[in-house]
């Protein structure tokens, strides 16, 4: 939902799959941690998605869904491993004429 906004056209279900991994996680070397790599992940996948929009002439992903299917922080050598996936209505809205006052 989008307030103001009609769908002006339906371009399908979006479903993209992603999975990162890091051997860089240890918070001592001010990289971040675990939480700075999850942060990441998301902001580059989402990134994806949108661009991803673009280029089957959407403008806005309806129903959006993020599923962390697993955040693995191993310890002993400092990596790191995430999988998820994004899904989602990949639509072009218009926003109607106000009418003039």
């Amino acid at each position: 939902f989008v307030p103001g906004a009609v769908v002006q056209r339906y371009h399908g279900r979006v479903s993209q799959h992603f999975l990162r991994e890091t051997d860089h996680i240890d918070a001592d070397e001010g990289v971040g941690g675990i939480g700075a790599f999850t942060h990441s992940v998301q902001v580059e996948a989402n990134c994806v998605v949108h661009r991803l929009i673009a280029a089957v002439g959407g403008n806005a992903l309806l129903n959006y869904t993020c599923h962390h299917h697993v955040i693995v922080d191993d310890d002993d050598d400092s990596s790191a491993y995430q999988f998820i996936t994004i899904t989602g209505q990949a639509v072009t809205l218009a926003w109607p004429a106000s009418p003039a006052e």
